[in-house]
């Protein structure tokens, strides 16, 4: 992920790997302790820029502070899984972590169980909230992509992408799109408030994993 100023780089990896990289400089600023060993397969920062959320396979969810590094909270996300998908909003008052087997949860703000997540049948692998942060899509090898409401965990979309699994998904800057990457390679661009398909793209002939993006 990228910081809202574009001045820094957040890079996570094996092992604990968590880093902060000056994108002018172009070397590390300062790494992220979290005492994990464990892959980190998600990482991004806030919307304000001040705190980075990350999680990793040994299923804990971490909050820095994005200056400092310094790790402010950490909390047991879902159980008996490795998280691979995770969002939050704005105001980080709730995440939602997934990940194998379809198992997705949400807690609030202190970190506490929340509500679980209904609907998903295999894993989940890819998340992104809203740009008003009032939902957040997630995607999956289910075939599925599905938009819930914070807080109560409605479901208001459940997406079908034909036979491919959903690797990557993605919410348009103004709201009006979501943007799906899928195991057979295509790009497909939904409306974001009925669901329907806008267009697809074949970008590749392989999967298209967790990191896509969209431009205004």
């Amino acid at each position: 992920d990228i910081d809202p100023t574009g001045n820094y780089l957040l890079v996570g990896g094996k092992d604990g790997g968590l880093s902060v990289m000056d994108v002018n400089a172009k070397k590390e600023k300062f790494a992220l302790k979290s005492g994990s060993t464990d892959y980190f397969y998600v990482a991004r920062y806030s919307p304000d820029g001040k705190k980075i959320v990350a999680a990793n396979l040994d299923t804990m969810v971490y909050i820095f502070n994005a200056s400092t590094g310094s790790l402010d909270k950490k909390f047991k996300g879902p159980s008996d899984i490795w998280i691979w998908a995770m969002t939050f909003d704005k105001t980080l008052t709730y995440f939602v972590a997934g990940g194998s087997d379809g198992k997705t949860e949400m807690y609030d703000a202190k970190g506490n169980f929340y509500k679980k997540i209904n609907g998903f049948t295999s894993t989940v692998w890819s998340a992104d909230a809203s740009p008003d942060s009032k939902e957040f899509v997630m995607g999956a090898w289910d075939n599925t992509l599905k938009v819930y409401e914070f807080g109560c965990a409605y479901m208001r979309l459940d997406i079908k992408n034909g036979e491919q699994w959903v690797y990557s998904v993605k919410w348009s800057p103004d709201g009006k799109y979501l943007l799906s990457g899928d195991a057979g390679g295509v790009l497909r661009l939904w409306n974001a408030t009925d669901g329907t398909l806008n267009s697809a793209y074949q970008t590749h002939t392989s999967s298209i994993d967790n990191n896509i993006s969209v431009m205004q």
